[in-house]
């Protein structure tokens, strides 16, 4: 019941425009993201694939998608998120589009989404073999 009053209440601010890629592309990503965690259901990690894939942000680095942050870890042998996000603000003003690519590129490696392995299960590529 829980899950269905949740895509009730998404599809109801849905109809409302609040998923509207334009009024989301308008204002500051840190202001849309807070605008989408005040859903129900809605945190952190899914707030930021709304604005990436949905709304098309161009220059948001996701800092909250476990795989990315796994992936970075093996690019960069650091998996300080702080040191995550100073690298990802190089990237401006491409980041969501650099991150796309990281994560491609790791399920390249891994296979990880292919085969159903939860975010804990992969194996953080080795560059030396």
């Amino acid at each position: 019941v829980r899950k269905f009053d949740t895509l009730r209440g998404l599809a109801r601010s849905a109809l409302d425009g609040v998923f509207d890629a334009e009024r989301l592309l308008n204002l500051p990503s840190d202001e849309a993201s807070s605008d989408l965690q005040n859903l129900y259901g809605i945190g952190p990690f899914s707030a930021e694939l709304i604005l990436v894939r949905g709304a098309g942000v161009p220059d948001l680095f996701p800092s909250s998608e476990p795989r990315l942050a796994k992936a970075m870890t093996a690019l960069y042998e650091t998996s300080d998120r702080a040191e995550h996000e100073r690298i990802a603000a190089r990237w401006s003003p491409f980041r969501s589009w650099v991150a796309l690519l990281i994560r491609r590129w790791l399920e390249d490696e891994t296979g990880e989404i292919a085969r159903g392995v939860p975010v804990s299960e992969v194996p953080t590529p080795n560059f030396a073999k």
